[in-house]
């Protein structure tokens, strides 16, 4: 009976102390970093990138818009942007300094813009003690309680102002995926938000340490009593969320992590408690698996090389973006950790790149939103109905199988290719790539025969990508060579 009077306290407590908490007024333009109310003041988006060669002499621009015409809208939380040395967890509050911050920690999140317009607040946040292990788990949710207050007031003043009907994307970093995962589930018990978990298209949590964590029986309990984690690629209405890690790290177990702990269940920001002998920590793998594959292209904000290498390419425009340089896969030994193990592929002759991982030491956290990034929007491409327009980029070796109603003679080949299919084409198109994923020429044909003939191309491998009124037909590889 005692520790049934002392839980109930502890909720009453902790209830009472976040109703005395005053959320940020966000009726304040100066308030959002970007949104619809701050009109020529909204913060610039540009999700377009360019793709350096290995030898960097070249650069293909990919141009991509932003799009604030979609049915969708971006709800986006920053991480932590402040490093506090004095060591001691507080809540930093929104000032000159930390909009300045968040700004810049806002350019990764550049990509999502092409589903929609961006929404993201400013707000108060804890500080990087806060995730310390030795700073107490009741000031951990204590400094939440502000933190969340803040994300949910937000995110109520969009809905009411701004929503105007739009489905949501709501995605986070790090400290903020782990503000929207509390907000995702007082909109679980809290009878005047519980119609905002309609409006949520998906939820992409990025960086919440070995991630989400579900019952072993199914996808869902855990951290939410009802929301699914993804697991098909045409999944919404469900937490998309990954971590990045060194391939061969050992990966952080759940009862080492903070702040997973019983006072954050107590204040109402998850369901349960970790346990391991009921839960498992589960993430999308947003189309990886245990067998390394290629990551399909990863892009870099400019700045990054611009302060880190003096060198930024000479690219024009705001992003960085390589193919061919990393593999992915999935590492879950046990039930309490899971994360995105990132291997460089072996570096080609003449593959002067400059990899931003190779100073990172065994923690990319800080770029869960850059080396994956491809995987990630091509799946937001399927799971808003879509075809990934930037499938071409993936270089050979991810690219499908050579297709068996394909003929392709001589191959290899000296001078010329002859490729013959199976059926009559009637607007044809042969698009080819090389392995790089860099399209190099474009060809009209009709007919059930097409001749490609060298030209310029020097000795390797190439792939053909065959469309019939911009439907896939089929892919063959290629070989030239003297």
């Amino acid at each position: 009976m005692k520790k049934i009077i002392t839980l109930i306290l502890s909720v009453f407590i902790a209830v009472s102390a976040q109703s005395q908490i005053t959320p940020t007024n966000y009726a304040l333009q100066t308030n959002w970093a970007a949104g619809k109310m701050k009109g020529a003041l909204d913060m610039h988006f540009n999700p377009s990138f360019s793709i350096i060669s290995p030898d960097t002499l070249t650069q293909t621009v990919v141009n991509v818009n932003y799009d604030s015409t979609t049915n969708y809208d971006i709800f986006i939380v920053y991480p932590t942007i402040l490093v506090d040395l004095s060591g001691t967890a507080k809540i930093q509050q929104i000032n000159v300094v930390s909009k300045a911050a968040a700004n810049t920690a806002l350019v990764p999140f550049s990509q999502y813009a092409q589903f929609g317009r961006i929404y993201a607040p400013y707000y108060r946040q804890g500080n990087l003690a806060t995730f310390y292990a030795s700073t107490s788990k009741g000031l951990q949710a204590a400094i939440f309680d502000t933190v969340v207050t803040d994300i949910i007031a937000s995110f109520t003043y969009y809905m009411q102002h701004y929503n105007n009907g739009k489905k949501v994307i709501i995605i986070g970093h790090s400290q903020g995926a782990m503000a929207l995962a509390m907000m995702l589930r007082k909109f679980e018990t809290t009878p005047a938000y519980t119609s905002y978990l309609n409006k949520i298209f998906l939820s992409v949590l990025v960086g919440m340490e070995s991630g989400p964590y579900v019952l072993q029986s199914g996808l869902t309990g855990g951290w939410w009593q009802t929301i699914p984690i993804c697991q098909n690629p045409t999944d919404t209405a469900c937490v998309m969320s990954w971590g990045t890690h060194r391939y061969g790290a050992t990966l952080v177990t759940f009862p080492n992590l903070v702040p997973y702990n019983d006072s954050l269940v107590a204040h109402g920001y998850m369901y349960q408690t970790f346990n391991p002998s009921v839960h498992r920590a589960f993430m999308d793998p947003i189309g990886f698996s245990s067998v390394q594959k290629q990551v399909k292209y990863s892009v870099y904000p400019k700045a990054l090389f611009k302060s880190a290498t003096h060198t930024d390419y000479a690219v024009t425009t705001t992003n960085v973006a390589y193919t061919n340089m990393y593999y992915g896969s999935i590492s879950n030994p046990n039930v309490t950790n899971y994360g995105l193990m990132i291997d460089s592929i072996p570096a080609m002759p003449a593959d002067y790149r400059l990899d931003p991982l190779d100073s990172a030491g065994s923690d990319y956290h800080i770029y869960d939103n850059c080396v994956a990034i491809g995987d990630v929007i091509c799946l937001m491409y399927t799971k808003t109905g879509r075809s990934c327009p930037y499938d071409y980029l993936t270089g050979i070796d991810e690219q499908s199988e050579s297709s068996s109603d394909i003929i392709s003679f001589p191959n290899p080949a000296e001078n010329y290719i002859s490729l013959q299919f199976s059926k009559e084409i009637k607007i044809g198109v042969a698009s080819v790539y090389n392995s790089y994923g860099q399209l190099l020429r474009k060809i009209n044909f009709s007919g059930n025969q097409l001749i490609t003939y060298r030209g310029n191309l020097s000795d390797g491998i190439y792939l053909i990508r065959i469309t019939e009124n911009n439907k896939l037909i089929g892919t063959k590889k290629i070989i030239f060579r003297n």
